[in-house]
């Protein structure tokens, strides 16, 4: 990464968000990280991270899924420190009722999840598309949403009997997102599975990697993607390729 590369992690205040945000201070020296969580006065763990990095690396910011002025908060304050973004990662995400069939679904719990794991994608993207699209990166702006092997329509968790209703929402935004890589043909667009970690895998009783081993990994992916190899495509934070 050059100089200033502005960065930007929304759901940053604990988990994967929260060692997305240390990777990226820590590995690039020059690099400033927007950290987007609800609540800022209630992340300690990120307060804390940003009190033992220098002055002004991570900037820890109101930001709220879906919520368009919120959204657009957000890009007006990196507008006016940076006039870019090099770097968006969408990494929050709401789960609920994992293990309850679509007969069963409560339907307040899957309306939640498409408003917060699609539709927030989707505010975010449009809010800070003018910023990403002004970047001058040598490797190019790129814009990272998380989602998940639970949104394959052609995986694994289909024919089990959990998470119907993350799946479809983060199987909406695979849409979403491979249509902006079609309509920018400027722009690096990489999803990224990474729902082997966190709270879900506590759920599922498979954690096979940590948040901070995801992390390294991701970044290191993100930072070599190039469009015409990673741009539009389904990744594993090792690289491999997951099914539509």
């Amino acid at each position: 990464m050059n100089s200033q590369t502005v960065c930007f992690v929304a759901g940053a205040s604990r988990g994967l968000g929260l060692a997305l945000v240390k990777e990226l201070a820590t590995k690039y020296p020059d690099a400033v990280v927007y950290a987007g969580v609800r609540d800022p006065a209630n992340s300690p763990a990120l307060h804390t991270l940003a009190s033992r990095l220098p002055e002004s690396k991570v900037h820890i910011t109101k930001w709220v899924a879906a919520d368009k002025q919120a959204n657009d908060a957000v890009a007006e304050l990196i507008r006016g420190k940076h006039g870019h973004a090099d770097v968006v990662i969408a990494n929050a995400a709401v789960t609920k009722s994992s293990f309850a069939p679509v007969s069963e679904m409560p339907i307040e719990d899957f309306k939640e999840m498409l408003e917060v794991n699609t539709t927030g994608v989707l505010v975010l993207f449009q809010s800070l598309y003018p910023l990403l699209k002004a970047s001058t990166h040598p490797t190019g702006a790129k814009f990272v949403p998380i989602s998940g092997a639970a949104g394959s329509i052609d995986g694994s968790f289909v024919s089990e009997k959990v998470l119907a209703g993350l799946g479809a929402s983060k199987a909406a935004m695979n849409y979403l997102c491979r249509k902006m890589h079609f309509e920018n043909e400027w722009l690096i667009e990489e999803f990224k599975a990474a729902d082997t970690v966190g709270e879900l895998s506590k759920n599922l009783d498979s954690i096979s990697k940590t948040p901070e081993d995801t992390a390294r990994m991701l970044v290191d992916l993100i930072d070599a993607a190039k469009r015409e190899s990673h741009g539009g495509e389904f990744l594993n934070y090792d690289g491999s390729k997951n099914p539509w």
